[in-house]
């Protein structure tokens, strides 16, 4: 069977698009194909690849990137269509109207996601968000199934469409296996880690001014590691005194990721306190929580709750650098507990937070709207 990947937003090796999803299809016996902006067409782990022109204004990639995938997508036939961008959804239609099987893979809960997005203008984010809750609501009951990613999402589509699923952004339960906290280990540096999109409203200022204030009783150094949200960002963050704290690695591959883990002793994942990362599952969690190392996360109450439930780590005031610096100091000072906290949020990890169980429920939606 057919599958066709559709996304005119990310990369062509999207953690949840081409690293769980795509190969979980390619495990179950699919024959996947993505389409992508990317540089070149290519064949990589049993995923053909198809490449459309990657554009840097936005209003472009909106425009002449959306149609660019869809004309790649008709010029082949696919059992089933699976696109993964709100811009896409009028040719989502367009193929329904073709009689194909389509899917829609909700990323974040758009109407409050475009309501707080700094990359728009303040000025067009209420009619944005007003205009894509119109759009999905027309929408999502056409379409054969909805993907959706947090609970939130979830109870908002299921009125709107009776085949919506719930697959979270767990992390395999074996990617981090290699990661040992045993003590026969040479103890790590003081360092703590954030690797993800380097955005202000993901608390990178914070975690830097954190950071400076830790070294006060530490010789504490932050790996940092990802792509700056615009170059504004960057030089907010570059120019800021407390940065010749910070070990910048750039970007880094989903591969390297996990060598970047094994550096650090804490791992940070900070959010500012938006409606849009309130309601989310925090991917980086699971990822420290996997890979054995303790957390200092936002207090959200969904995230505090996933915190104390598993005992991996301290919830601290996202926007507080003074709080922060103290969970950093707290967790580098008492490197037992530190340890145990990691070692839990691993076993929690490894027992209720992983892929295993998302992709089953990823398989049983395509048997179900295949088999009709």
């Amino acid at each position: 069977m057919k599958i066709c990947h559709m996304t005119s937003v990310h990369t062509p090796f999207d953690t949840r698009i081409f690293h769980k999803e795509c190969k979980s299809l390619i495990k179950a016996g699919y024959d996947v194909h993505l389409i992508t902006r990317h540089d070149r067409d290519e064949t990589i782990d049993g995923i053909t690849i198809h490449a459309v022109p990657a554009y840097a204004s936005k209003i472009r990639r909106m425009i002449s990137a959306t149609h660019a995938v869809y004309k790649k997508a008709v010029e082949d036939t696919y059992d089933v269509y699976h696109f993964h961008d709100p811009e896409l959804i009028p040719f989502g239609l367009l193929l329904k109207m073709k009689g194909k099987k389509v899917i829609y893979d909700v990323h974040e809960d758009y109407p409050v996601y475009f309501r707080y997005k700094e990359a728009f203008p303040s000025a067009l984010r209420m009619p944005l968000s007003w205009i894509i809750g119109i759009i999905e609501r027309y929408s999502a009951g056409r379409f054969d199934a909805a993907v959706t990613v947090t609970p939130t999402i979830y109870e908002r589509f299921t009125s709107l469409n009776e085949n919506t699923v719930l697959v979270r952004n767990f992390p395999f339960p074996d990617k981090y296996s290699f990661v040992d906290t045993a003590e026969s280990r040479e103890p790590k540096p003081d360092a703590v880690v954030y690797v993800g999109s380097l955005t202000l409203d993901r608390g990178v200022k914070e975690m830097v001014q954190a950071v400076g204030l830790a070294r006060k009783s530490h010789p504490v150094r932050l790996i940092l590691a990802g792509d700056f949200g615009s170059e504004s960002h960057k030089q907010i963050i570059t120019n800021m005194p407390e940065f010749s704290s910070v070990d910048y690695r750039g970007h880094t591959s989903h591969e390297k990721t996990t060598s970047l883990f094994e550096q650090a002793r804490v791992g940070m994942v900070l959010c500012h306190p938006h409606p849009h990362y309130q309601r989310a599952y925090p991917t980086k969690l699971f990822e420290y929580m996997s890979a054995g190392i303790p957390v200092i996360a936002s207090n959200f109450p969904m995230w505090r709750a996933i915190v104390e439930d598993a005992g991996c780590g301290l919830t601290v005031d996202p926007m507080n650098p003074e709080e922060i610096a103290e969970a950093v100091t707290y967790l580098l000072s008492n490197p037992l507990e530190a340890e145990k906290m990691g070692k839990l949020g691993k076993v929690a990890a490894q027992k209720k937070y992983n892929w295993k169980s998302e992709e089953s429920v990823l398989l049983d939606i395509y048997k179900k709207i295949t088999s009709k």
